[in-house]
């Protein structure tokens, strides 16, 4: 119930509104139009009359009707003016009389086809089925043609080639064995008798990439240790190596190479190679070397056996093909103790007497073949690696180095968290892996793994990042 004078306003909220939907306003039989009396808007489904001034005229039905192309409906609303009608006696007498809504639903399926899912651009491998699949409006029933270049794809023409799927409105092609001539635009038409619509997309057809190096030049885990026997006894040389490919393998007594025979006896076990010589007698006694070699590179060990007679020297190993070094001491009184040293041997004598001049024989310091430390595979994804909180996360990288390198892993240039059970690390002979079980959002940042020995460093970063919940 409004006054004379007053503003009132009517809003319709309308369903299933589309760019063809029109808005027309009435007061009983009369057509609304905008102006300083009657302030008309339509947006987005939302139609909106405002009536200004009333006056006792303004009292009656008003009507909100909406059209498109699939049909139209109307909603009512009643204005009552102070002094013309009591709204009492208007609820209390009404007759409700239904309108039906009308809808073309011929109009409805007489439509063209239209792609509600359309081809997208794809690469594949040589070798390789694809698959190009759309989704067509089906009201009516569409016909689809598929081209290649431009050229009509014919369906049954070559079934070794081509398949063609329909199912409810889902087309599809696949294209078998792929092959370099099948790199080129693909297009699809869908037509009926109201119209047409077609789409394309582009495949591209590349050669499958090479499997990755895995390859690894021979490096020793584990080197040649001197030994030292008498004669009649069986030794055993022993060495661990890691390669891929298996390398091939070569043993040496000064210089000359030595095959499997009764007195020489060689194994390789899982990246253990083992020399074992029987019966030794004096002629044994040398240097035995060990060459390992694969499509990467090569690498050496070598060491030295001593074979004594009944009067045991434990002081006589040196190369056979060198003359044996000498220390010269210098004059002592009688009392004093001279000691010589090496790396494996310490010689100590007594001096009775006014000694002018001695010579010792002493081991020579070898030079082992040395790898500065390095890393071969870098920890996977040098850019950036995403995480979920509560997931775990596995970074590792592969390294080489001789002497064996110190391996550290740091967290934005710290060391990792002490007493943090969910940080783990294993380092193998030449892997190490870090392991973040239940993963937080403060365990983000930048990891770098370190490693060095006496002849060189090496590092590599991997950053961490972990998403929010």
């Amino acid at each position: 119930m409004v006054s004379e004078g007053d503003s009132v306003k009517f809003i319709c909220n309308i369903e299933n509104y589309d760019s063809t939907t029109e808005v027309t306003w009435y007061c009983g039989v009369r057509q609304l139009e905008a102006g300083e009396k009657y302030e008309i808007e339509y947006e987005d489904g939302v139609a909106v009359i405002t009536i200004n001034k009333i006056v006792r005229a303004d009292d009656g039905t008003y009507r909100c009707k909406v059209v498109n192309e699939y049909g139209e409906d109307s909603a009512y609303a009643e204005l009552f003016v102070s002094g013309v009608r009591s709204y009492r006696d208007f609820f209390t007498t009404r007759v409700i009389r239904r309108t039906k809504r009308r809808v073309d639903t011929a109009r409805m399926l007489q439509k063209p086809p239209e792609f509600t899912l359309p081809l997208v651009n794809r690469t594949a491998y040589l070798g390789e089925d694809i698959r190009f699949g759309v989704t067509i409006t089906v009201h009516p029933e569409p016909r689809v043609i598929w081209h290649k270049s431009g050229q009509k794809l014919i369906p049954g023409h070559d079934d070794r080639k081509y398949t063609f799927i329909s199912d409810k409105g889902l087309y599809q092609l696949i294209i078998h064995n792929l092959e370099k001539e099948d790199d080129a635009e693909y297009s699809v038409v869908a037509r009926n008798r109201y119209g047409d619509d077609s789409c394309k997309a582009r495949l591209t057809v590349v050669p499958r990439p090479k499997p990755a190096d895995l390859t690894l030049r021979p490096m020793f885990k584990r080197l040649l240790a001197n030994i030292e026997c008498k004669e009649g006894q069986n030794i055993r040389f022993e060495i661990r190596v890691s390669a891929k490919p298996e390398p091939e393998i070569k043993w040496f007594h000064n210089g000359k190479e030595i095959h499997q025979s009764s007195k020489y006896f060689m194994t390789n076990i899982s990246g253990v190679l083992t020399l074992q010589i029987n019966n030794c007698v004096t002629e044994d006694s040398g240097t035995y070397r060990v060459i390992c070699k694969n499509a990467k590179g090569e690498t050496s060990d070598y060491a030295t056996l001593d074979v004594a007679g009944e009067e045991y020297a434990a002081f006589s190993s040196f190369r056979k093909e060198e003359e044996p070094p000498t220390a010269h001491l210098p004059e002592m009184t009688r009392t004093e103790v001279y000691h010589v040293s090496s790396s494996k041997t310490t010689v100590e004598e007594s001096v009775t007497g006014i000694v002018k001049e001695t010579s010792a024989v002493i081991e020579e310091p070898r030079e082992k073949p040395g790898v500065p430390a390095t890393i071969l595979t870098k920890p996977k994804s040098l850019t950036d690696v995403s995480a979920e909180p509560g997931k775990s996360l596995t970074v590792a990288g592969l390294f080489s180095g001789d002497p064996a390198p110190s391996v550290q892993w740091l967290r934005s240039g710290r060391t990792l968290p002490n007493g943090d059970q969910r940080f783990h690390v294993d380092n193998a002979a030449d892997l190490s892996t870090l392991m973040i079980s239940a993963v937080k959002e403060a365990d983000a940042g930048a990891y770098t793994l370190r490693l060095s020995n006496e002849l060189g460093s090496d590092s590599a970063t991997v950053n961490v990042h972990v998403r929010s919940m």
